[in-house]
Formats: structure tokens, sequence, C-alpha cells
């Protein structure tokens, strides 16, 4: 908190609490103004002031953006309420002075580096997070519901949270975007063990110095960013003295509909630094609002994050006809406090970058003395009633028991006894087998923690056949990131498929566009490892191949049709700077701000015709996708691949292009030729480029009920090169080498038609149209369709 510095000495000092008059909750960074001078103080982050007692019989006056000024005549009473504004956004400028307002934007900006957390050589903290929980009525009505049901859960929620988590760790940063979080006590109310632990900055930006702010999976400009003028309104809001220093508070709004932010800057004139930042997000359809209040002290020679919260309200059961009424609000209140901040780091320290954020020994055990020493102050009788309740009940009705299926569910698998069911293999459809059903089983956990034994089979009602497989899996350390694989498999393969990392492949999707396909029997022995930000794959296989098409391979007076080959396999794939967390018992990722490389090699021998091909095939690519600022969300994927032989390689083992256009059914996939139908191109050598530009803003806003459209605009180009050595070799099957290159450009509108699901997101289309730019074989222009979820 900062307070001026004249008589701040004095020894007694007397603490006021500013609350909203509507809602009771604290009104954080409050301006308590004395008298009619410019001096003064600011609330902490739960409107609490400390005022030396010298100042408790003089009049001053409470301000807050969003709320009407309360003169105070007397400290008869220790809190004080603060009456919502009318019309925020209308509200009157003090200063409307806007060559002073830019001025002191512009320094603020110009100085982001030097106050940037990231920027710096390294620095270490302790952090404190708190998270609360609550399902509350709607609306007063909801409230004065006199029903039996209704009065038992106010009564019940009155007393007690739905949720409450607390985490302390040790948080350590080392430049580039290196950072590691150590969780030395972790409690979750309810369960022994706790379901998730979680960065701090997975859920709160850690500062407000980024171009984008994220909140709940969405980016947000930054109104102090370069270039933000083009996306807010600001306002001169007030000025106060701080001691000797001035702290401005800079109101602003968004000029347009879109992700942006409402809320308020407080610069100091102690190096134009950031002090507090409130910032709010409104979705009046949905009625989701988002809400970040942080607070920053000057540690040094840098003003550092000190005080985050975080507040996420959510509708649930809403009343689709008479909303917001008869529904309620799920509100998530999440709280962080860093302390012991120290610049530097031990040239030493080490950093575990397989496992940025590690749940130290003991954690979820932690003693009450212990929980004492961290905590910054006390829980409240409400936060000691959850924990006494719900861990209580929880453990009268085993909730433990239920934690298998949550951790299993987030793996695409439902537990059935000492067996786990592979959800993906129950349905797929592509235009060969037409709807294939199927099931997966191996064994889990229960059976043996180390190991696992499993098989699938599957049925395609079009081609009419069975395909299935069987796999034994040995873990080496407990989240199975290190694992041994050996499996056997009677299935289809796409031929040509680019098969790089499953998350290039969209496995699943693709599956959808093939039409051609090679029966292959094949086993396969496997070695997973990661080192560091390295993910490494080793695999010796052998499979034997039947095309299921017309084709023929002919090559120096030999032919044949089918064959078999033995290779040995390299994969690999280097995210930097990449966070992640443990989830139920697996560190999934939380993604990196770099671009992510890709690469597989492949070596082996091909039979076929009685002659033995041996070859070399590799493949890489590098994909990223960031938000620049004052351009907006830029996607791209490069990928490229050769093939070397000692003679042509069958049709299976080229590269075909990404062609994925349908007539029928014409579906938006990143990555995919959307004017080029599957298998046009097939090639040895080969480069291709996938791009996207997704502009700022929106068109429009146009709601209709639970319909809408909020549609933005996205540019799109992707390009293919490639060349085929020998392609007589390739006989009866159809296809082109793309040697002048195939390149085509289209534009999306996204969310140009939106749902609303039950209050809870929007399901929102996505149209567009590509045109090839050489349009051979009288090619046409492809209209697309694409379907999403957002919040």
């Amino acid at each position: 908190m900062l307070i001026t510095q004249a008589v701040f000495a004095q020894a007694q000092n007397v603490s006021i609490r500013i609350l909203d008059k509507q809602s009771h909750a604290p009104v954080p960074f409050a301006l308590y103004r004395i008298g009619s001078s410019d001096q003064g103080f600011v609330a902490d982050i739960d409107g609490r002031i400390s005022l030396p007692i010298a100042f408790k019989d003089s009049s001053a006056v409470l301000s807050a953006l969003g709320y009407e000024r309360l003169p105070i005549r007397s400290f008869r009473d220790s809190v004080f309420f603060l009456s919502p504004h009318s019309n925020t956004l209308q509200e009157a400028v003090v200063r409307p002075d806007d060559e002073k307002l830019w001025r002191i934007l512009r320094q603020a900006i110009a100085r982001r580096d030097k106050h940037n957390p990231d920027r710096l050589a390294g620095y270490t903290c302790r952090v404190y997070y708190k998270m609360i929980t609550d399902v509350v009525p709607a609306d007063s009505d909801a409230l004065r519901d006199t029903a039996a049901s209704a009065q038992a859960y106010r009564e019940f929620t009155s007393r007690r949270h739905i949720l409450l988590t607390e985490t302390f760790s040790r948080r350590s940063y080392r430049r580039p975007q290196q950072i590691q979080e150590d969780i030395i006590a972790s409690r979750f109310s309810g369960f022994r063990e706790p379901l998730f632990n979680s960065l701090v900055t997975d859920i709160l930006p850690f500062h407000g110095y980024d171009n984008y702010l994220r909140l709940n999976g969405r980016d947000f400009r930054n109104p102090l960013s370069p270039g933000a003028g083009a996306w807010y309104h600001f306002g001169l809001r007030d000025e106060m003295l701080l001691g000797k220093d001035t702290i401005w508070v800079i109101s602003f709004r968004p000029r347009k509909p879109g992700d942006f932010l409402s809320g308020a800057l407080y610069i100091t004139s102690d190096d134009f630094a950031l002090t507090h930042l409130v910032a709010d997000w409104k979705d009046t359809s949905l009625g989701t609002h988002i809400r970040i209040e942080q607070h920053y002290v000057k540690t040094g020679e840098v003003w550092f994050p000190s005080e985050l919260n975080y507040i996420v309200s959510l509708p649930l059961l809403a009343n689709e006809t008479t909303w917001p009424k008869g529904g309620y609000i799920m509100t998530m209140r999440g709280t962080s406090r860093i302390d012991s901040v120290r610049f530097g780091i031990p040239p030493r320290a080490r950093f575990d970058k397989v496992h940025p954020l590690r749940l130290m020994p003991g954690a979820a055990h932690a003693g009450d003395s212990a929980w004492q020493a961290f905590r910054p102050s006390a829980l409240d009788e409400k936060e000691q009633q959850t924990y006494v309740f719900m861990d209580s009940f929880m453990t009268s009705v085993r909730a433990d028991r239920y934690l298998p299926f949550l951790e299993k569910i987030t793996e695409g698998k439902i537990p059935i006894g000492p067996f786990d069911a592979d959800l993906s293999r129950l349905y797929r459809y592509n235009s060969y087998e037409g709807s294939r059903y199927g099931l997966g089983l191996q064994t889990n956990e229960r059976l043996n923690r180390h190991f696992s034994l499993g098989a699938w089979a599957g049925y395609g009602n079009r081609d009419a056949a069975w395909k299935w497989g069987g796999f034994a899996e040995v873990y080496f350390d407990a989240f199975k990131e290190t694992k041994l694989n050996i499996s056997f498999q009677h299935e289809l393969q796409d031929p040509g498929r680019i098969q790089l990392n499953p998350e290039l492949n969209r496995g699943y999707l693709l599956n959808y566009f093939i039409r051609y396909a090679d029966k292959t029997d094949g086993w396969s022995l496997q070695f997973n490892k990661r080192f560091g930000y390295l993910s490494t794959g080793l695999e010796l296989k052998q499979d034997w191949v039947r095309p299921q098409y017309n084709y023929q391979w002919q090559y120096d007076g030999s032919s044949g049709h089918d064959y078999s080959k033995t290779a040995a396999v390299l994969s690999l794939r280097y995210a930097y700077a990449e966070q992640r967390a443990p989830l139920f018992g697996r560190y999934l990722s939380t993604g990196s701000r770099y671009p992510i490389a890709y690469a597989r090699i492949e070596t082996g021998q091909v039979e076929i015709g009685g002659r033995d091909i041996s070859y070399l095939q590799s493949a890489a690519a590098i994909a990223g996708q960031k938000h620049l600022a004052r351009i907006g969300n830029e996607r791209f994927l490069l990928e490229a691949g050769k093939i070397w032989s000692d003679a042509p390689v069958p049709l299976g083992l080229l590269f075909a292009a990404r062609g994925i256009r349908n007539d029928h059914y014409p579906l938006y996939l990143f990555s995919g030729l959307q004017t080029l139908p599957p298998y046009q191109f097939m090639m040895d050598a080969f480069v291709n480029l996938s791009w996207r530009h997704d502009f700022d803003g929106r068109l429009y806003r146009a709601d209709f009920g639970s319909f809408g459209s909020l549609p933005g605009l996205s540019l799109a180009w992707n390009a293919v090169w490639g060349s085929l050595s020998q392609p007589n070799a390739q006989q009866t099957f159809s296809f082109r080498i793309p040697e002048q290159s195939y390149q085509e450009a289209g534009f999306l509108l996204r969310d140009v038609l939106r749902m609303q699901y039950l209050h809870l997101c929007y399901i929102g289309m996505t149209i567009g149209y590509f045109y090839p730019l050489q349009t051979t074989d009288g090619k046409v222009g492809s209209f697309v369709v694409g379907a999403g979820i957002s919040y």
C-alpha cells in the first residue's frame, strides 16, 4: 500500500475498509483523499487502508472508478460502502487533459521492459495461492424464495464454500523463460491428495506488461501496450500525491466489440511504473464475467507483482426465457500473494525442464502449524468450516474412489475395474470403411502400475473387414513419460500420410479423409523418453503391406504389388520453454511462447517384386502461433521431407500432399489444402507451408436470443512444392507432381453464427472460401465450413 511520508511515522494507525454497497465485496485500490488537498492513500487489494491516527478526525473523500464519491466527516465506523455509479462508461473525466494523458501513457509504455519480470536476469519468490468456488442464486428473486430446499441451500452456502484449495510454492525464474515452481504445501477440500496443481501463471497473468493478457484461455489486448489507442478509449480519472510521488488513475474501455477489457491503470511518477491494474470483461449474452486485480510493490528499483486476484463468474442452470432469474452463478475467486522477492539466480541453480512444476515430498500432508506460517492471513470461519465439512463429507461418501475416473477421462479412457476402455476406439468414420465400430481395453493401475497389457478390435461396415491389435507397455516412472512398448496390429494405413507427430497428424479428424488404404500386418518395439524440452522416440518395426487400390510397382524389369519393410525410426519433438503441469497423475503441456520443432528419420529396407531396396526417409516441421501487437494472431506450419533410396520406393512410402477437398462435406482444417482432393500429389521430396492470420476485433455484433453473430476476419494461404524421381515406377494409380507448386488463398469469417449452449459456452460456425492460384484441370474455388467452441 502506498502512503504519504509527511507524518507517517506515528506509532498508532486506524484501519478502515471500503466495500461495495450492493455486493459487500471489497473495492480494491480505492482512493482516500485528505480534505481538499492532493494528498492521500490507496487501498490495498482487499479494500483496506491503514491511516495514521492523526488523520482520524480529518475530513476526506473516498473514490473509486465506477463508484460515486463518498465524503467522510468522522470515523464512527471502520467500514465504508461505496455506491456503484449508474453509468460507469460515461463517468465524467476529472482532468480532461489529453496531452498530459498521452504523455503519461507513452512514458509508461516506454519503460515497460524495465519493470517486466520476464526481462529480469532472474528472481526467486514465494507464492501463496488460494481459490474459492461458490454457487449462489443469480438474482434477488431467488434469494427471497421461501421453498424449504431453497432455504436449506442458502443456509448451507452461508456457512461454507463449495470448494477451497490452497497452494504454497517457491518460484524461481531465469531468463529466458525458465520457470521452476516447487510446491511445498498443497491442500484441496474434501480430498487427501490434491486433484490438480497448476502454475500460477496458468491461472493468472503474473504481470501486466505483455502485449496481451491471457484470461480464461483468451488473449485480451493489454491497454498498456503500443498501439492500444486504436482499441481503447482512455481517460485521466484522478491523480493524487503519495508522498513525493504522484499516482495517476487512467481508465480504459473498448472502442469496438471483441476481446477487449474495461478498467483502470494506476501509474506512478516514480519511473512511470504500473502500481495497480483493474480489468473487467463481461459477455452480457453468455453471462460470463472475468475480473483481474493486480498490485505491484517497489522492490529495489523494480515494481514487482505483490498481490493478484482473479474472479470468474459463470451462469449455471439458467432459465432460457427469463435469464438470469431462476439460475445460479458459479464464482471462482483466485488469490495470489507474493513475498520474499530476491533478484538474481545462483549460477548452479537447477531448473527441471521436464517438470517445471513439482509437488515436493509431503506437500499434500502439511500440518496446521506449517499452513499458519505459509498463509499471509488466517482463514476466516467460513473457510475453516469448508475444510471441516468437505473433508468429513467426502470421507463419508468415499470420494477418493472416483479419482481414477477423473484421471482416466483426461486420457480419453473410462476405467472398468482393472481395465480401461479406450473411447477413441468406439467409433470413427471415413470414406473407405464407412462407419467403424470397435472396442479397446487395457489393464490399469489396479492390476499393476508398472506395466499394461491391451487389445483392440474394430469393424468397418463399408469394407466389411475386421481390424485388430494388441500391445504391452512397461513404465519406468510414475508419470509414464519413459516407457517401452511392443505391439502387433492388423490395421489400415493411409498411403503417403506425413506422420511426424500426433499433434500435427490430428489422427482422428484426418481419418475422415481416407479414400484409399493399405492393409498392414506389422509389429513394432518402441522406446519413448523426455530430455528437458526434447521428447524422443526410437522404434524398430516390420510391416507386411497389401494396397487395397489399383496399383502396380514397376522398375528395371521387376514388378510387384504387395511389399514388406523393416525399418528403424527416430522421432523428435523440441518445445523450448514449454510449461507443463501435473493433472491427475500426468504432466500436460500448457504451451510455449515459441515455435515447436518436429523431426522424423526412418531408415530401412523394402522387399517388393523380388528386389530389396534400401531407403532413408526424413521429414521435419516447425509450427507456432503468436499474438502480435497491432497485427493480430499469426499461425503457421512449415513442413519438408525427402526420400533417398537406391531404387523407387512403393507408393505407400511416398509423401502425399495434405489435400482435403470434399465436395459433399467441405470441412475446414488448418494445414489442409482446401481446394485439392486427397492423393492428388505424390512426392519423394516436398515443402508445405500453411499460414493463417486472425485479425483482432470483430466486424459487428448482433444478438438474437440464444443465437448471435460476432464475425472476425481471417486470411489464409497454403502452398506445396514437390518432386518425384522416376514417377513411371508408380503404375495404374493416377496422381500428379507439384513441380511448379500448388497454391491457394482464402478468407474465413469466424463466429459468423454462434449459439449459446446452456449459458456455458458458444458453439460457433466458421465459413470461408478458398481459391487455387493455379486453376489446373478446371478446378475452381471451394467453400468451407468449420465449427468451434468458445467461452
